[in-house]
């Protein structure tokens, strides 16, 4: 994917268009005029922590963020849409080699398209929470549905979970896994590695909510390594006897 970054070489051609300049500057011309804008000006405190300058500097400091989290925003949605994408090639591939000689060949092909296609994704089911077209009744069953399959509710998702680190997003999904995915539910043969494999998911998911979070300790990554790490032993074995 690619992804558009604020960096040192956006920043003049920003700075002309905050400044409003009628011909477009030169690089050293802009950041030398804002510099100067920002030095006739009188110094301030921000409202924002271990933050002094003046106003001419803040404005900028802000319009600079603002355009940095629309990007962000931007690059959001071209993830998703590449998301969408790569799902119908795993439908598609899967189709195509479901139907050879040599299905029994790439198991992998079908575990990641299984995974894309039935396993949690809380990230994009609490968007479509959001969807313009619902009527009442048909969000009120799509809020039932996302608390059945996160045990919480969108309410504590927004509070604790909407600016989580990744690895704690990919957690929350692989314990619904655990409880609804087929291929966990109809193991015979590791039921009890399931069973610890969830109680290590609820810790951690609890720990973070109760502690309300923002950044992984160093105990809780811990935890996080040991739960991979029976997953992929798991998994391995899972695999092993089919």
């Amino acid at each position: 994917m690619y992804e558009v970054n604020a960096d040192s070489c956006i920043v003049p051609i920003y700075i002309s268009s905050i400044l409003h300049y009628t011909n477009k500057p030169t690089d050293n011309e802009a950041i030398a005029q804002a510099r100067q804008k920002i030095q006739n000006e009188p110094l301030q405190l921000s409202k924002e922590p271990r933050m002094i300058g003046n106003k001419g500097g803040f404005d900028m400091f802000r319009e600079l963020r603002a355009a940095i989290k629309k990007l962000d925003d931007l690059n959001a949605k071209v993830k998703s849409l590449e998301d969408v994408e790569e799902l119908k090639e795993l439908n598609g591939v899967n189709e195509l080699i479901s139907r050879s000689r040599f299905s029994d060949l790439y198991i992998d092909v079908r575990k990641a398209r299984n995974q894309a296609t039935h396993g949690a994704n809380i990230k994009f089911h609490r968007k479509l929470l959001d969807l313009p077209s619902h009527d009442k009744g048909k969000r009120h069953a799509c809020v039932e549905g996302f608390v059945s399959t996160y045990d919480f509710s969108p309410a504590v998702f927004d509070s604790h979970f909407r600016e989580a680190p990744e690895k704690i997003i990919k957690l929350v999904n692989q314990r619904s896994d655990l409880y609804h995915l087929y291929a966990y539910t109809r193991s015979s043969h590791h039921q009890k590695e399931i069973t610890e494999m969830k109680a290590m998911c609820n810790e951690i998911i609890s720990v973070w909510i109760s502690e309300k979070a923002t950044t992984i300790s160093v105990e809780l990554d811990g935890k996080i390594s040991a739960f991979n790490h029976l997953h992929k032993l798991w998994e391995e074995e899972e695999y092993r006897r089919r």
